[in-house]
């Protein structure tokens, strides 16, 4: 039972501790049994041994038990001679029966491991025949002998639609139905009518297999009935295949066949050797041969003598595998008459893929040359004519196929007549709006629709094959044959660049006559404002300075009021020399004769310098400024002077346009590779609308004579001036009136420009 699974050690180790364990039961019952019985615990020893262990373990379990009781159990000093004939018959006939016991043990286990394998050699025959059912393409079904299902390959369970676990069991006619394709009775089974006439039964076609769920499947089927060794009938089974794909190819080699002998063109087929295989009725009317007349004759009888060449390098093509498609050349009929014809030829393969043939359909071309000959010269009439006009002319079929272009239209799309010739007009004339850039519907294929002539409006653009636009003017027309039929379109289109350009040319100059006229106005304006607003800022301190002065020559003052009216004559003097340096200043910038010297500066020390010097006037409108000047040390290269007047226009004009109690914040600091001054303050502000012209010349927001501040509109224009000339940046941002302004300055922290110009005659 279990001598397959146990190791030879195992089951001699068995026989060992079998007789161990016997030999201590034996002492157990020594008090019970005497010496009567010595073997009576072996026999199950042994027994046990040979069962689980075969042969040898029962021999070994014997001669151990025979030994152990002969040694520990017989009472050897019995001198009684009939005693000692006994004990040796009870040795001998325990050692004979664990002989025998063994040896009937191992024939049973022999008798066991042969059906065993017999069983196995028929489950594996059984499953090499389960997986070569599977695997074969067609359907299987086998049944027992009453006609129940015992068995479905997958090919089976995909047509009839029933899972094996559902069919198992079931009558074969319940799973396997089936009827006549064309009177619809139900067919006699195959499989069923082999078991009752034992022989091998094979349907007629036209059967159909109705599957579980409905679906019809045409089959070819037969059946066999199965019988055992002894020819007894055990079963059947039934074979069958889906024939749908064959049933469609027969349908489409039937068509096909129709078609051939229905064709009004050629088709012949040849074998490799040239020799004529099959011969069409359009190849009859076609040549003049009857099939009987050409079958089994050489294809040159069609060929001329002088194109016979033509003929063997079709075969070495065909032998290469290769097709010649629409190979136009010229046979010979019956009658000697010479036909032009469109030939193609493909091989014909076997089963295998081999090359065995060819197929030949040949169409008379003899009308269409003629015709293509006519228009060839008509065509050439019109190119002519039509090559010779200025405009660009393109020519279509009905299709909207390219036929002609002249080379005007050659020249304005980019295409060549031969790249063009046969592609859609689309293609090739690709137009859109100007303004849109949406596609333009061609006035050609409108006209091709339409049947009268198509002129697009102005603005259209041409797009050439290079993607260079030009804007043209185009229009369509129909062509009509002689029976008023459609048979194409001219598209006339010219360039009208140049024109357009003249147009845009007196545009320009319109419009830069009047920019021109509005600018001489707003100059003059401006030079009258600028007039009077120098005329007022140049008689206020005057007037001032008058006034004093007279009332000084009359003597008429105590020593405080001389004292104010020289502190007023210094202070106009004053106001009226920075008015006339200001335009000095602005003189010298236009003619370039401003002058510089050049050398290391530190910017924050001039910024605290200038803050000192305006400090008192900033005290006296209560004025609190806010400097943060670092980082102190660093040097730009300039003219301490010019950057002094930069800094002191900036914090003067802050001062000015601040109100009483206001705050005014200078921030110098280095961003790099640029050292910022800032300069902020809570006053009046700038309209955002004025802002772009803030540093122009003579540019103030308010230029009325009712200006609340005095001043010629100079300071920043000179500000912005200078800075550049530093190699700098200014710029001013204010959030709107009233709500203050802020000046920034960007100066390159290294040598700015060494090639700062010195002006001749420069201002000392």
């Amino acid at each position: 039972m279990f001598t397959d699974k146990m190791s030879n050690v195992a089951r001699f180790a068995l026989a060992v501790v079998a007789v161990s364990l016997a030999t201590l039961l034996r002492f157990v019952l020594a008090p019970i049994l005497g010496q009567e019985v010595p073997f009576i615990v072996y026999y199950p020893t042994v027994v046990l041994c040979a069962w689980f262990g075969g042969w040898w373990p029962g021999i070994l379990s014997t001669m151990l038990s025979a030994a152990v009781a002969w040694v520990l159990f017989f009472p050897h000093q019995s001198s009684n001679a009939a005693s000692g004939l006994t004990q040796l018959v009870q040795l001998t006939v325990f050692l004979l029966s664990g002989g025998f016991i063994s040896l009937l043990a191992e024939n049973l286990h022999q008798a066991r491991s042969r059906a065993e394998e017999s069983k196995a050699n028929e489950r594996e025959q059984r499953e090499k025949f389960s997986v070569t059912l599977n695997s074969i393409g067609d359907g299987v079904i086998a049944t027992d002998s009453q006609g129940r299902v015992t068995f479905m390959n997958p090919v089976a369970v995909s047509l009839t639609g029933w899972k094996n676990e559902e069919a198992l069991g079931r009558p074969l006619e319940e799973i396997f139905k089936i009827v006549n394709e064309q009177t619809r009775i139900e067919a006699v089974n195959p499989a069923l009518r082999a078991m009752r006439e034992g022989v091998i039964v094979g349907l007629a076609n036209h059967t159909v297999l109705i599957a579980k769920d409905g679906t019809e499947t045409p089959i070819d089927d037969s059946g066999a009935p199965i019988k055992d060794a002894e020819g007894e009938l055990i079963g059947a089974v039934l074979v069958f295949r889906d024939i749908t794909e064959r049933r469609r190819a027969e349908k489409e080699s039937a068509l096909l066949a129709e078609i051939v002998a229905s064709s009004d063109d050629a088709i012949v087929t040849k074998g490799l050797d040239g020799v004529v295989t099959s011969w069409n009725a359009g190849a009859e009317r076609l040549f003049g041969y009857s099939a009987s007349e050409a079958i089994g004759r050489p294809i040159t009888i069609i060929i001329p003598q002088e194109r016979i060449d033509e003929e063997r390098s079709i075969l070495s093509r065909l032998r290469r595998g290769e097709q010649v498609k629409h190979f136009e050349t010229v046979r010979i009929s019956k009658g000697g008459r010479q036909i032009d014809i469109s030939l193609t030829v493909s091989p014909v393969r076997d089963a295998e893929g081999n090359i065995i043939g060819a197929s030949k359909i040949a169409r008379d071309i003899t009308a269409r040359k003629a015709a293509e000959e006519a228009l060839r010269q008509q065509r050439e009439w019109l190119e002519v004519t039509l090559s010779s006009i200025g405009d660009a002319v393109i020519a279509t079929d009905t299709n909207g196929a390219i036929i002609f272009m002249n080379p005007v239209a050659q020249s304005l799309t980019g295409w060549s007549q031969k790249e063009a010739s046969g592609r859609p007009l689309s293609e090739v004339f690709h137009i859109v709006n100007e303004q849109t850039r949406v596609r333009v519907e061609n006035p050609a294929l409108q006209a091709i629709q339409s049947g009268v002539v198509i002129g697009l409006a102005n603005h259209t653009v041409l797009i050439a094959k290079d993607g260079t636009e030009r804007p043209i003017d185009d229009s369509g027309a129909p062509i009509k044959g002689g029976n008023g039929n459609i048979i194409g379109a001219v598209l006339i289109f010219r360039d009208i660049t140049e024109r357009r350009r003249t147009e845009e040319e007196r545009s320009r100059l319109l419009a830069g006559e009047q920019a021109a006229r509005a600018q001489a106005e707003e100059a003059s304006r401006a030079k009258d404002e600028f007039v009077a607003i120098v005329s007022h800022e140049l008689r206020t301190p005057l007037n001032a300075i008058l006034g004093w002065a007279e009332l000084m020559r009359m003597e008429k003052l105590d020593a405080a009021q001389i004292a104010q009216a020289t502190e007023s004559i210094s202070r106009n003097v004053k106001m009226q020399a920075q008015l006339i340096d200001d335009l000095l200043d602005i003189s010298r910038i236009v003619t370039g004769k401003m002058s510089f010297d050049v050398r290391p500066v530190e910017p924050a020390a001039i910024v605290e310098a200038v803050i000192d010097l305006l400090r008192p006037a900033a005290e006296s409108k209560s004025l609190h400024i806010q400097a943060h000047l670092e980082p102190k040390g660093a040097m730009i290269s300039g003219d301490p002077n010019r950057l002094q007047q930069i800094v002191w226009n900036l914090l003067s004009n802050a001062v000015k346009f601040t109100s009483n109690n206001g705050t005014i914040e200078v921030r110098v600091e280095r961003i790099d590779p640029h050292l910022q001054i800032m300069v902020r303050d809570s006053g009046e502000g700038i309209d955002p609308a004025f802002l772009p012209y803030v540093f122009d010349r003579f540019s103030q927001a308010n230029t009325s004579s009712m200006r609340r501040h005095g001043g010629l509109g100079l300071g920043l224009a000179i500000v912005r001036h200078l800075v550049e000339l530093h190699g700098g940046t200014v710029r001013a941002e204010s959030a709107g009136e009233g709500q203050g302004a802020t000046f920034t300055v960007l100066f390159p922290i290294r040598a700015v420009r060494k090639e700062i110009q010195h002006g001749e005659g420069a201002d000392t």
